[in-house]
């Protein structure tokens, strides 16, 4: 049977061969087709004048980030910057990026045209008001990330949404400090919460322990806030409060 089979020819081998590389040509054109097809559609949705915004994130020592939430300002579309710090958004001109990444200041910046451009984090604690007492002389969850500036920040809602005007009918000057004409600015950070909670208050800055005690004492009494958001989400954020005790 297999001496009288007829064989294949070797034309007929070399027409299948053929086949291979033209199937994957007609695969490859469909599906740039369909690329071009997604682009028209996302340029379509953005105007006509859209243009495409590059460029790269990097840290106060010029070092990629990755993973930099790029957010257009009031819209919840973005991207996030790549393993080399790289980003790539279409947008409109005059469309205002935000930047955010953990424990690193929001950075706002317009897009104006095409041009590739180079943003830098920088770390930017918040620091309220400074509350000054004047004395008469005779932190969470350890895994949760916590956020320095954010879209949304926390809102303080006792005094008429003003935190200083709280504290300052309840601080008191020591009055073993002003016997021993102690004075000084005392920087207290604390952290509020995702449920609002002001948590892990320490000292920044410190002056001498009963001033200390006694700016931490009165950050205590805070309520709760309105807490912070970022896309959307409740997140912890840091504060800094600088007290400022002097003697008259």
């Amino acid at each position: 049977m297999m001496m009288n089979k007829k064989r294949t020819s070797r034309m007929g081998l070399i027409k299948y061969a053929l086949l291979v590389p033209i199937a994957g040509l007609l695969i490859l054109s469909s599906n740039v087709q369909a690329i071009v097809h997604m682009n028209e559609n996302v340029m379509g949705v953005m105007g006509q004048d859209s243009i495409v915004a590059k460029g790269i994130v990097v840290d106060t020592n010029d070092l990629p980030l990755v993973g930099v939430s790029v957010i257009m300002k009031g819209t919840g579309i973005g991207t996030m910057t790549n393993d080399k710090g790289e980003f790539s958004i279409t947008v409109k001109p005059g469309t205002v990026l935000i930047f955010s990444y953990v424990g690193k200041a929001n950075q706002f910046i317009p897009v104006k045209s095409a041009k590739k451009i180079q943003i830098k984090m920088t770390t930017e604690p918040v620091v309220l008001d400074e509350l000054v007492v004047v004395g008469y002389s005779e932190k969470d969850d350890k895994n949760e990330d916590i956020f320095q500036v954010v879209e949304d920040m926390p809102q303080f809602i006792g005094e008429d949404g003003n935190v200083m005007k709280f504290l300052a009918k309840r601080i008191r000057y020591p009055l073993e400090a002003q016997k021993k004409n102690i004075t000084g600015k005392v920087f207290v950070t604390f952290v509020i919460n995702k449920n609002g909670e002001p948590v892990n208050f320490r000292i920044a800055k410190s002056v001498d322990p009963l001033l200390d005690r006694e700016a931490i004492r009165v950050l205590q009494l805070m309520p709760n806030w309105k807490p912070g958001t970022q896309r959307g989400n409740p997140v912890s954020v840091e504060y800094t409060v600088p007290i400022n005790f002097q003697l008259q």
